[in-house]
């Protein structure tokens, strides 16, 4: 493949979206099926969350439903991608990062792959993040990343860029957000769209940033996916709100 593929941050939500029809879905569903066809996946999800970064090496692909609470059939999902270890190997060994042999993929991987390579065709790699290394590192490892664009590798981030599970509003799914909610995302969708990754990397200087992010896991996918993307076509989608205040606000970067 000699087109670089584009890179997605896919806010990934709650996982019950998946039961809902939610239109979120669809505008994931069409986003996948405009790209060009991924020779492999590498998934960056929130949910994985290490003192640092590793890189998953399962030949199993359990599925893992790291959630409480929510309707019996979203713990019969499965999803079993082929394993890709030894392109994990590689990857690892060019990142200077280890290999986890047991981890699976966690709801915030499979949820969007579910939703939007539902055929499980592609082998998969997952990245985790790491808050103990902060923003930053984040944006270096996305630079890191960016020349397998050209190998055909789609870099898909999933993460939540307004994510306080505290602030949500789990009755009124489809509530419009408070204000400090929609400051934030105002502010951080004006940068991504400019490609000024390097003010995003604090947070919490941002207006309505400490309640936005209360802590950093689910945003730091998003700096994953502007750091392999630098300053490319900014094309957002499902820029919407659920449950109050938990942002659905996604891009594809070409």
């Amino acid at each position: 493949m000699t087109d670089s593929m584009p890179v997605l941050f896919v806010a990934h939500g709650a996982p019950n979206i998946l039961l809902q029809k939610d239109p979120v879905i669809t505008e994931w569903q069409a986003v996948a099926s405009a790209l060009p066809r991924p020779e492999r996946i590498l998934m960056v999800s929130a949910h994985w969350d290490m003192p640092r970064h590793r890189i998953g090496g399962n030949r199993e692909r359990q599925t893992i439903h790291d959630f409480r609470g929510f309707p019996e059939p979203l713990y019969e999902y499965t999803y079993a991608p082929p394993a890709d270890v030894e392109y994990a190997e590689v990857l690892a060994a060019g990142l200077g990062l280890e290999i986890d042999h047991e981890r699976g993929l966690d709801h915030g991987a499979w949820v969007p792959l579910l939703a939007m390579y539902p055929q499980a065709d592609i082998p998969v790699t997952q990245l985790s993040v790491s808050s103990q290394l902060g923003p930053a590192a984040h944006l270096k490892l996305g630079r890191a990343l960016a020349p397998l664009r050209e190998q055909g590798v789609l870099i898909l981030a999933s993460g939540v860029v307004v994510h306080n599970l505290r602030r949500l509003d789990w009755q009124n799914p489809h509530s419009e957000p408070e204000p400090w909610a929609a400051l934030f995302m105002g502010e951080v969708d004006a940068r991504v769209r400019q490609g000024a990754w390097e003010d995003l990397i604090e947070p919490q200087r941002l207006p309505g940033g400490d309640l936005a992010v209360p802590t950093p896991e689910h945003y730091l996918p998003l700096l994953v996916a502007g750091g392999a993307a630098g300053k490319g076509t900014v094309l957002p989608f499902a820029h919407e709100w659920r449950y109050r205040n938990l942002s659905q606000h996604s891009y594809r970067f070409d």
